[in-house]
């Protein structure tokens, strides 16, 4: 159609040529593997310029490849010299996991009628997102909402075992780095078939090897080694920690949230071959639930396996295999809010970003918090986004239980097909755990045992696609380490920063707000707390532990932490129920930007639940944090990092 014009250019009628130049935009594509895929274009209007010269208006539809993403701006370019981006910025809104929308907003070119059009021409660019960019593909992918009715203890069932699996390329519309394998309990186990209780924290010591492969499913060489391509690489080597919530509908399919993160990550592309996982289980736990298999000869998958993990060649062999979830790409978030830069980012909740708003202060709010670096903090059951509309920050649910996020996934889950608010409007999740609230908040068993709730959490948030924040209370150790000593140190003796990154947490806030009375000040150049400085002294402490952990020492083994964790800091207007000012909350920030550079801004009011002196609430609030955000503004330290 492109050449006919070309031919033909002169004798077409303008209208004619509108209709043939919708047409041809209609065809245009976009390169597979792109979080946003540009489709169809809709023709508006079409105006006559000149003799030779046309403007087109256009909306345009875009599909969303990866994680759920708010507030979407488009820009288009041309690369031709006969077509000219007259207006290239184009508005999308939401746009969510998988889903096709078409622009609020329209695009125009100017066409120069004498020289042919070629859509290729049109160039998008979207911005990085700022969240999670992890995409979860389950193989086969028709079980990605069906129970297919195996089940099989292979392998982290049995004391000793090697087993490999073979996934088809096919079943992977395009490749990227493997950062995450991940598997499912059997149907059968869900919490809706009557298995309620969580799976709690098992070790299993495995090696795990991934490799691209020219065997195909069926066709696996029972000696173990000859089924390796050159790329075959030992991705995990230790102790995993298995664990699952049974986080399903009667009959499931369950969550794949017995997951593995991979410390090296594999480059897998599709067109080179097909995908080998090999297991090899040297200490295997014999109490684990049966994972959810694929048994239909479908092509799709097949496996073997040896009942050794000595073992060269196999013994046994299936035409099916596990039901298996592969993330590739990174639920990190905030990844360039490091130390290092020199602007501030945040987290805090919708509710005070009006009230600051309200207070008149609406044009540093939003250059405080419509960022990269920001999280707008709101209500899981909240059915609008909590991220005012063009801002670029990001939007993060609270809970302050597992059990609600659990069922909040199950509600989620086939048979059911609506998305609940929290799965529309949100990209990282909370756990906020506490011991306050006389149990009314967090239930006593995740209070009791907060390692392997945040585990839980964690891995349920990445198996639905959210980023992962973890912020344990300090008051926690009221249950758990009730010895002397101020809580601060109890709770870092416990090994709450540990765990807590290594759940794996993409975020970590250190809630240090209630050592925040009687900061001193300290320095910016100098990275040291000064002596009796509580609040300095629980940040610069928590953040390594978070990031590097602890190596084994007199008889106790190593608590390794997450190097790719952001870590956080909690800040309060109203620490210990005393009023802070603002330039103690600026002193607060001075003394700890050596060890974090994203802060946790607490305005608490008055509640039932969490009462405040008068002193602490009403405008009080608002004109002590604006004034702070002045002061921080007057060292350049507000806008987008």
């Amino acid at each position: 159609m492109i050449e006919f014009m070309r031919l033909r250019r002169r004798a077409v009628r303008p209208d004619v040529q509108a209709v043939l130049f919708a047409g041809l935009l209609a065809l245009s594509t976009a390169a597979i593997g792109q979080q946003f895929v540009i489709g169809a274009y809709h023709l508006q209007q079409s105006t006559r310029i000149s003799l030779t010269q046309y403007d087109y208006t256009y909306t345009v539809d875009v599909t969303n490849n990866a994680m759920n993403s708010q507030n979407i701006v488009g820009t288009v370019t041309s690369t031709a010299s006969g077509t000219v981006v007259r207006k290239g910025t184009v508005m999308f809104g939401r746009v969510a996991p998988g889903a096709t929308v078409t622009s609020t907003d329209t695009f125009i070119i100017r066409q120069n009628r004498t020289v042919p059009f070629n859509p290729a021409s049109l160039a998008w660019m979207f911005p990085t997102p700022a969240g999670p960019t992890a995409v979860n593909v389950t193989v086969p992918n028709i079980d990605t909402t069906n129970e297919p009715g195996g089940s099989s203890a292979y392998p982290f069932g049995q004391s000793s075992m090697r087993y490999q699996q073979v996934y088809a390329a096919s079943q992977f519309a395009t490749g990227g780095l493997i950062s995450e394998i991940s598997f499912r309990p059997t149907g059968a186990l869900a919490t809706g078939s009557g298995t309620p209780a969580p799976f709690l924290l098992t070790p299993v010591t495995i090696q795990v090897t991934l490799s691209t492969t020219g065997k195909a499913p069926g066709h696996l060489s029972t000696t173990f080694s000859q089924n390796y391509g050159p790329d075959h690489t030992v991705v995990y080597n230790g102790t995993w920690n298995f664990s699952t919530s049974f986080a399903g509908n009667a009959g499931g399919p369950n969550a794949a949230d017995a997951r593995i993160t991979l410390p090296i990550p594999f480059p897998y592309n599709p067109s080179e071959g097909n995908l080998l996982v090999d297991i090899t289980v040297t200490a295997g736990a014999t109490n684990l639930p049966a994972l959810d298999t694929d048994e239909s000869s479908n092509g799709l998958v097949s496996s073997i396996y040896a009942p050794s993990a000595d073992a060269d060649v196999a013994s046994n062999s299936d035409a099916g295999g596990l039901v298996t979830q592969f993330t590739f790409g990174s639920f990190a978030v905030m990844t360039n809010c490091a130390a290092t830069q020199n602007k501030l980012g945040w987290l805090i909740f919708t509710n005070n970003v009006s009230d600051i708003q309200n207070g008149g202060y609406t044009a540093l709010a939003q250059q405080a918090f419509d960022n990269p670096c920001t999280l707008i903090g709101g209500s899981s059951t909240a059915t609008t986004s909590p991220v005012p509309a063009t801002w670029t920050s990001l939007a993060v649910a609270s809970l302050d239980s597992f059990q609600s996020f659990r069922n909040n996934m199950v509600a989620n889950m086939p048979p059911n097909t609506t998305a609940t608010p929290l799965v529309q409007n949100y990209k990282v999740v909370l756990y906020d755990n506490e011991y306050w609230g006389g149990g009314l908040q967090t239930p006593l068993q995740e209070k009791q045992d907060p390692r392997d709730y945040e585990a839980l959490f964690a891995r349920l948030a990445h198996a639905n696609g959210f980023a992962f924040m973890s912020a344990p209370g300090t008051d926690l150790v009221t249950v758990v380490n009730k010895g002397s000593g101020p809580a601060y140190t109890r709770y870092l003796a416990y090994g709450f920063p540990e765990f807590s990154a290594a759940s794996p947490a993409d975020v970590y806030d250190v809630q240090a707000q209630g050592s925040q009375t009687g900061v001193p000040g300290g320095s910016v150049t100098t990275p040291s707390c000064e002596t009796g400085d509580n609040y300095c002294d629980y940040v610069s402490k928590a953040v390594p532990l978070a990031n590097i952990g602890l190596p084994a020492s007199q008889g106790n083994p190593a608590n390794p932490g997450n190097p790719a964790t952001v870590v956080i800091t909690g800040l309060s207007t109203c620490p210990n129920q005393t009023a802070a000012t603002a330039t103690q909350l600026y002193n607060a920030v001075n003394e700890t930007l050596p060890y974090v550079s994203v802060y946790w801004l607490n305005m608490p009011e008055n509640t039932a639940s969490s009462p405040v002196p008068p002193a602490c609430t009403g405008q009080f609030r608002v004109t002590t944090v604006s004034q702070f955000l002045v002061n921080l503004q007057s060292q350049g330290l507000l806008g987008n990092p």
